[in-house]
């Protein structure tokens, strides 16, 4: 299901059991630009958001998930699925840890966006996270 940052559903995700390139898809009706698949884990759901991990699909959402796991503080893990994708500036600008785990040419211009954002390597580097 993707949804806006309220929590508001916005359209789903259709995945696809074929060998195509790409198996994941927008349901009909459904609206890319404003919402996204997201989840958030560990501390309390009124807890503030210290750490958000951009990915590019929602099954790497619950792989970034499972790796994680157990979760020492909030982190918010939002799929972008589109190098067309909004980002969710306003939010991802307050969080102090923005992890991008995704290929080099999609962590480029998201870095230009949020200049305090790394990559997964190197937060891994900085913060043993995983």
């Amino acid at each position: 299901m993707a949804r806006n940052l309220d929590g508001e559903t916005t359209g789903a995700y259709l995945y696809s059991l074929s060998h195509t390139k790409n198996r994941l898809s927008l349901h009909p009706g459904s609206r890319r630009s404003s919402g996204w698949f997201h989840l958030s884990m560990g501390g309390a759901n009124r807890e503030t958001i210290e750490t958000a991990m951009l990915v590019d699909s929602p099954i790497d959402v619950l792989r970034a998930i499972a790796k994680n796991s157990p979760h020492k503080h909030r982190t918010l893990y939002l799929a972008l699925d589109s190098q067309h994708a909004p980002l969710p500036l306003e939010i991802l600008k307050t969080i102090p840890n923005v992890i991008v785990a995704m290929s080099e040419s999609r962590i480029v211009p998201i870095r230009k966006l949020l200049p305090h954002s790394v990559s997964q390597l190197k937060y891994k580097e900085q913060q043993q996270y995983y």
